[in-house]
């Protein structure tokens, strides 16, 4: 699903165009611990720099043995990219491929030495608000705190609306933008999104773990059930984003696919909030799956295999979650009636 601009005045801080020009800071209370740095030495040599002109521009992740790598597309210019292991070693790229969803670009090394490194994993859609994972870019890792996984925010290029996992830290030193997130042999992607003001509020398990390191007070508030978090040490909260898990596991099998490419859900339709409920459709793509099931600008989408559809969010959280050239059932209000269709999934580039 695609989202219109001025819905993005309504979404609130947590929903932010992936193209936003702001740096992730982390502080040194996002040094790792002796137990991280020995899992971090074993995960290095599957990190590549990506130098321009002899510049660090961000970080690549090894995901296939043969040299296939996966990066911001903002990391790379051009078609010459050259890259630096963590031994040093000085190795040659080429764009094999690029989701247009999640500004995610797959690379190819030519020269690569398959016994050098492990790949990284997808991840295995365990995450638990409260993990720590590592925040990579040419300064080498932070750590960072998993908050949530079921953040929804906007991609900036395709305007599309995706699910999100939402990361925090310290902040007082700034890195760059394209900070690669990572866990133990896992791959999170690339921070897509952050927000530079501290968030007042946190739960309980979280403030606890950072209050040890900086002199933080705490008092309850009963009107929000949460923890209410006073910094008494320098420095501000950063809060960042990376695609959910289920957007990085379709990344990662489309771009170790044969064709290398990545196929998101897509039924063909542009739609905002409707007033009494569901999602209004404004237009219908032309020769997209929902205009050959017979679906009509002013239909209002309600259901979708039977799982309810109360507004233009719900209808892009309940879609990405459908697998493309699947037969789906929605049920649409047209008017004084209810219809149901039966659309096959299409994709993004229909």
């Amino acid at each position: 699903m695609q989202i219109k601009p001025r819905r993005l005045r309504v979404l609130g801080m947590f929903w932010l165009a992936a193209s936003v020009g702001l740096s992730l800071l982390l502080s040194p209370q996002g040094a790792l611990s002796p137990r991280e740095q020995a899992i971090w030495r074993d995960l290095e040599p599957s990190i590549v720099f990506i130098l321009d002109a002899g510049e660090d521009r961000g970080v690549a992740a090894l995901i296939d043995t043969s040299g296939l790598f996966i990066t911001s597309k903002s990391c790379v210019s051009g078609s010459r990219i050259s890259g630096r292991t963590s031994t040093g070693k000085n190795i040659r790229l080429r764009i094999l491929s690029e989701d247009r969803v999640t500004q995610m670009i797959l690379l190819q090394s030519s020269d690569w030495d398959r016994a050098s490194a492990r790949p990284f994993s997808e991840p295995s859609g365990g995450a638990m608000a409260g993990d720590v994972l590592f925040a990579v870019q040419s300064g080498g890792p932070q750590r960072v705190e998993l908050v949530a996984t079921n953040r929804i925010g906007v991609s900036g290029q395709s305007r599309r609306l995706i699910p999100l996992m939402e990361l925090r830290g310290e902040t007082q030193t700034a890195l760059g933008t394209n900070v690669l997130v990572v866990g133990n042999g896992e791959l999170y992607g690339m921070v897509t999104s952050t927000l530079g003001r501290p968030v007042p509020t946190v739960s309980a398990p979280k403030l606890n773990r950072f209050e040890s390191s900086r002199g933080v007070s705490k008092a309850s508030d009963s009107r929000q059930g949460q923890i209410i978090q006073h910094f008494n040490g320098p420095g501000d909260l950063m809060v960042a984003y990376v695609p959910g898990e289920a957007i990085m596991r379709r990344v990662l099998s489309g771009f170790l696919s044969p064709t290398h490419r990545v196929v998101h859900p897509f039924l063909g339709v542009y739609c905002r909030d409707s007033a009494i409920g569901g999602a209004l459709v404004e237009s219908v793509v032309p020769g997209s799956a929902a205009q050959t099931a017979g679906v009509r600008v002013g239909d209002t989408i309600i259901a979708i295999n039977s799982e309810a559809v109360t507004d233009q969010i719900g209808f892009a959280q309940v879609m990405f979650r459908q697998r493309v050239g699947e037969k789906i059932t929605i049920l649409v209000r047209r008017g004084t009636r209810q219809v149901i269709l039966h659309p096959s999934v299409g994709h993004e580039t229909d």
